[in-house]
């Protein structure tokens, strides 16, 4: 496996949801992450807005998008308009965000939730875009002896069905993200960097890359052995510092510390 000596690490748009509702709060808050230091976000949680539109926003912010979450739904009634979309942005990574709670409530649900998602992972290679899914927890509960993400990355084919490991919820879930992406090696090309802590009330909150529990020395390892390419930063919420810009920061310099990046 190759080594990727310059990966490219992007800002999960889901962090700035509350930032991101108009086509103008939109451009702030993109020229505020160039600011930061971000090149390159994984879009989710924008809009209303045109497709177009939101390129030439990207455009002059000077941000490339390289990823993009989406919903069963969008796969299944509008493959083309999502395929557009996606050509439009010069996207060539997409991410199911989250099966549907009625897909995935025993063994047989995930089992034809991965030979769907392949189906439609099948049909988008030949459009220049990969498929992913990203994990929560709830998809390591077990069904027959495998847990439900097991399922999908078994009845699915690699060609077709990309992983996108989040750390940080494969850590709620009980596991050891480093097994996780050793699991996944040669089907990732890009991973959820996400970080988690106890927090006072002895529940498990978020917290900003290198900032919490999570071993990052091991998992960049992993990461970089497996040939991983990008990495998208995301922060579910931030209660350390109420400041989701100031939150995204503080994980882009972590990672400068932690050697992944060079300043």
């Amino acid at each position: 496996m190759p080594k990727i000596t310059n990966p490219r690490v992007s800002a999960q748009l889901y962090t700035l949801h509350e930032h991101l509702k108009t086509p103008a709060d939109i451009a702030a808050t993109l020229k505020r992450l160039h600011e930061i230091g971000y090149r390159y976000v994984q879009i989710s949680a924008v809009g209303p807005i045109d497709p177009q539109e939101l390129k030439r926003i990207m455009d002059a912010a000077g941000i490339t998008p390289i990823g993009y979450h989406l919903a069963m739904k969008d796969l299944r009634e509008d493959f083309n308009k999502t395929v557009a979309k996606l050509h439009t942005w010069g996207v060539e990574y997409a991410a199911v965000a989250s099966l549907p709670p009625e897909d995935c409530v025993n063994e047989a649900g995930y089992v034809a939730s991965a030979k769907e998602m392949n189906a439609f992972g099948k049909r988008l290679v030949t459009e220049g875009i990969r498929l992913q899914y990203h994990n929560h927890n709830f998809e390591l509960m077990k069904f027959g002896g495998r847990t439900g993400l097991e399922i999908i990355y078994a009845e699915s084919d690699p060609r077709y069905l990309q992983a996108e490991i989040d750390t940080a919820w494969i850590a709620r879930g009980a596991m050891n993200p480093v097994d996780w992406i050793m699991r996944v090696k040669g089907r990732m090309d890009q991973v959820h960097f996400k970080d988690t802590v106890v927090g006072s009330d002895r529940n498990f909150v978020f917290a900003e890359i290198g900032e919490g529990n999570l071993n990052w020395p091991a998992i960049i390892k992993a990461c970089v052995g497996t040939g991983v390419r990008d990495y998208h930063i995301e922060q579910d919420a931030c209660p350390a510092t109420n400041d989701p810009f100031k939150s995204l920061a503080i994980s882009l310099a972590n990672l400068i510390k932690l050697g992944l990046i060079k300043a």
